[in-house]
């Protein structure tokens, strides 16, 4: 469905971290809104599947056994989020003109953000990162064009694609 609101009101989604398990899963949709709410102990916390236009404001997802957050769709916009203890914080896979602001990741064991299968055009603003970020065009195609402004990386940064930026940043780790 399109154009659905979900406020959480603060409330946890509760998981078991069972294979493909998702706090909130959003498929071919767009103007979805995912707000106020904590997805912790699934397999993926928030997953949005060839969607596009879908704003995810004051989450926080946790423990979760793959990733915090995965986006596979363009002009998506993450705002105020919290990622812990997941295997990566945020995944975006094919994604294009995909916004993350305020984002507070930390404690991931593959990697904080990962960009790859093409995606181009994301910007990643005021956030920390403790796990680094890679932007990959080695899997499923070249990522150009994403810009990292304003971050606190620890764990590095890592540059495959063409015309990625990085402007007025700490990165531990170097890039």
């Amino acid at each position: 469905a399109d154009n659905v609101v979900l406020d959480g009101n603060g409330k946890v989604l509760d998981g078991n971290k069972a294979w493909t398990s998702y706090g909130v899963y959003v498929n071919n949709s767009k103007n979805i809104t995912i707000n106020n709410l904590v997805a912790k102990e699934f397999w993926c916390g928030i997953y949005l599947w060839n969607s596009s236009n879908n704003t995810i404001t004051n989450v926080n997802v946790l423990n979760n056994g793959w990733c915090g957050i995965y986006l596979n769709g363009n002009n998506n916009t993450i705002v105020n989020m919290n990622s812990s203890n997941n295997n990566y914080g945020i995944q975006i896979n094919g994604g294009f003109y995909n916004t993350i602001t305020n984002a507070s990741i930390s404690n991931c064991s593959s990697m904080g953000i990962s960009i790859y299968g093409g995606s181009s055009n994301n910007i990643i603003s005021n956030s920390s990162v403790y796990g680094g970020i890679d932007i990959d065009s080695y899997i499923d195609g070249s990522s150009n064009n994403n810009t990292i402004i304003n971050v606190n990386c620890s764990g590095g940064i890592s540059l495959s694609g063409s015309y990625n930026a990085v402007i007025n940043s700490y990165i531990g780790g170097g890039i």
